[in-house]
């Protein structure tokens, strides 16, 4: 079970910040919410990787995968900005 931690918690002898989302057995989880020191969850997502990150190449696939055109034309920082205004 996933919860999203109320408060900072000690678990396997790992510390969690409240807002992290861990994963608990359904009998401990169910007992967390139940106490209030957690809210359930679904499983955190996989952190975007940053558009810094990746090659002029790479940005001008990500362009032509949401539909925006003339990308190639651009330098790469100018890209980056243009996906991230798109909310890429």
């Amino acid at each position: 079970m996933w919860v999203q931690l109320l408060r900072a918690v000690v678990y396997r002898g790992k510390r969690y910040d409240k807002g992290e989302v861990i994963e608990v057995g359904d009998d401990l989880g169910n007992r967390m919410v139940a106490a209030g020191q957690a809210l359930p969850s679904k499983p955190p997502r996989e952190p975007k990787e940053s558009l810094e990150s990746l090659t002029k190449a790479q940005l001008e696939e990500r362009c032509k995968e949401l539909g925006i055109e003339g990308c190639g034309k651009l330098k790469k920082a100018e890209i980056i900005e243009l996906l991230k205004a798109k909310g890429a």
